[in-house]
């Protein structure tokens, strides 16, 4: 049996913590090993520099929320890519 390389992607991922430390050591690893990494500001100009198209320059985002960091691209057929990160220490508290 040949060994398959595994196409897919992740399209949104989402995981609350009560320690952001140990989260990040922890998933850093743990999905380190599908080669994802915090990369925000490298994924919009490695983008750019393939033949994307500038949608959003990496950056807060305080229309969505003090916490919200993003950067967008429009792909070469012309899709809208994006990454994110949430800040939770930005994040307003809910009263719910």
């Amino acid at each position: 049996m040949t060994e398959q390389t595994n196409p897919s992607l992740m399209a949104h991922v989402s995981i609350g913590t009560n320690d952001f430390d140990k989260a990040v050591e922890f998933y850093d690893k743990v999905l380190g090993v599908l080669g994802a990494q915090r990369i925000v500001d490298k994924f919009h100009a490695t983008g750019l520099a393939a033949g994307a198209a500038d949608d959003g320059l990496p950056g807060p985002r305080i229309e969505y929320s003090e916490a919200y960091y993003g950067a967008f691209l429009h792909d070469l057929e012309g899709h809208k890519i994006e990454a994110m990160y949430w800040d939770f220490s930005k994040a307003p508290v809910s009263a719910g």
